[in-house]
């Protein structure tokens, strides 16, 4: 009988501390889930110029880049955002400074990657051009949500495979590890030293963001510039 009570003893203390390993799992994922969406920003609150400035602000400054095994990772700032009227009025009342806790809590809320499924930068050759024309670079990517909301996924530019590369004029296609399309203009026999972002853009259906050097210096504070290495 003692045996018995000793089992069942231990049965239920298993069943407790399941239970509490449970519970407690359940809110540190919780807790993660809640503050990965505070940080996140919702701008269905704005529109005509404060929506335009915002944007630039939110793309430009959540721009990153490094550069790992021979190549050069970038991602670029992430928002969500509505059109809906109705959307709106519930977006400006319930989260007046745009940091949100309910990202997902309209249906017709999307992710920038989502209106927006490409990503374009443009480059241009640091203080080098020919017969008056810049040397160009395009790199253009998908446009993809990352576990961290407040950012794109990295793309990966096989930088040193192209600086390795006989210089060419033309379209490259590379598959790994990131899907990119790389563009080049008035390039000669040497690839430039170093490249200067020109232009950000984000493209699809609904249209076409695009933000210049100036823009990019303004929030950044400086130029983002990358050798050719």
């Amino acid at each position: 009988m003692k045996s018995y009570i000793a089992s069942v003893a231990v049965f239920i203390s298993a069943i407790i501390l399941g239970v509490v390993f449970f519970v407690g799992t359940f809110e540190h994922q919780q807790k993660r889930s809640t503050a990965s969406l505070k940080n996140h920003y919702d701008l269905t609150c704005l529109s005509g110029e404060q929506l335009s400035a915002a944007i630039v602000n939110r793309v430009v400054a959540g721009f990153k880049s490094v550069r790992k095994e021979g190549y050069l990772g970038i991602h670029v700032g992430h928002f969500t955002y509505s059109d809906s009227e109705s959307d709106k009025q519930e977006s400006c009342s319930q989260n007046k400074d745009r940091n949100i806790s309910s990202a997902f809590s309209l249906a017709s809320k999307k992710m920038a990657c989502e209106i927006y499924p490409k990503i374009n930068l443009i480059f241009l050759a640091d203080g080098e051009s020919v017969g008056g024309n810049k040397r160009q670079m395009d790199i253009e990517a998908p446009c993809a949500v990352s576990s961290d909301l407040n950012h794109t996924e990295v793309t990966w530019v096989p930088w040193k495979q192209l600086a390795m590369e006989t210089p060419f004029e033309g379209v490259s296609e590379y598959s790994k590890p990131s899907k990119v399309t790389v563009k080049t203009f008035n390039i000669t026999d040497k690839w430039p030293d170093k490249w200067i972002l020109e232009k950000i853009e984000m493209e699809g259906d609904a249209g076409k963001i695009s933000i210049d050097a100036a823009q990019i210096k303004k929030v950044a504070g400086r130029a983002f510039v990358f050798e050719f290495n």
